[in-house]
């Protein structure tokens, strides 16, 4: 989602770059964010505050979710290597 919709759906005149960061992180990797107006919701009810307790939990997701990428990686890298071999 761009700073611009976040800002239409929250129904604020604008947010800071480094909140926005945060938003987007939140909304991209958090296992609750199903919905583009589930983060401006929360933003609009609760403030950066919830917003901010929520950052841990999505940064976690975002590295488990790197994880199993660079897994997938290794497995794509190895199938190759069993076609070389056949």
């Amino acid at each position: 989602m761009m700073m611009h919709e976040f800002t239409a759906r929250a129904k604020i005149a604008s947010v800071s770059e480094e909140d926005y960061k945060v938003i987007e992180k939140v909304y991209t990797f958090h296992p609750a964010m199903k919905y583009k107006q589930d983060i401006a919701d929360i933003y609009t009810r609760f403030g950066m505050t919830v917003i901010h307790d929520m950052l841990p939990r999505a940064e976690k997701v975002e590295e488990l979710e790197r994880m199993i990428y660079l897994k997938q990686m290794d497995i794509v890298d190895l199938k190759k290597q069993i076609d070389e071999l056949s």
